[in-house]
């Protein structure tokens, strides 16, 4: 029989750890309450964006770095080949902003790109060449 785990996703990078829990819920099964039933993961979304997009980040072996037995460094993400630019676009059309808050506060959030007009692109983005946004922009070649 397979099982699932339950995650909740939290924003923000000030976490004590980027996993915590489990913490126990109660759940319900075929109309009966199991008091703590299962358990519940606490996951640090910020944490795990902003390392998945380090890695993109990261340089790629050509064909040639290759054929002499160059090895991949460590965190390089490997794409399937059925990944298309549209697919590409919607993983990373989020950019993190800081906003000033009253009394000079500030924090840290996620944003779907496209929302603000003078958006540039970031660099995962002009390295794959899309553009979220649909428009011409000094990145594009």
């Amino acid at each position: 029989m397979a099982q699932a785990t339950p995650v909740k996703g939290v924003e923000g990078f000030n976490r004590s750890s980027p996993v915590s829990g489990p913490t126990y819920v109660d759940v319900t099964e075929g109309s009966k309450r199991i008091r703590r039933g299962a358990q519940l993961w606490t996951v640090a979304v910020s944490t795990f964006k902003a390392e998945t997009y380090r890695h993109l980040g990261l340089p790629r072996l050509t064909k040639e770095e290759l054929a002499e037995g160059e090895q991949f460094p460590p965190g390089t993400v490997h794409l399937p080949d059925w990944v298309d630019s549209e697919w590409l676009k919607q993983m990373v059309a989020e950019e993190l902003v800081t906003v000033r808050r009253p009394r000079g506060a500030r924090s840290s959030g996620r944003r779907k790109k496209g929302t603000d007009p003078g958006t540039e692109r970031s660099p995962v983005v002009a390295r794959f060449n899309c553009n979220p946004t649909g428009r011409r922009s000094k990145w594009q070649t």
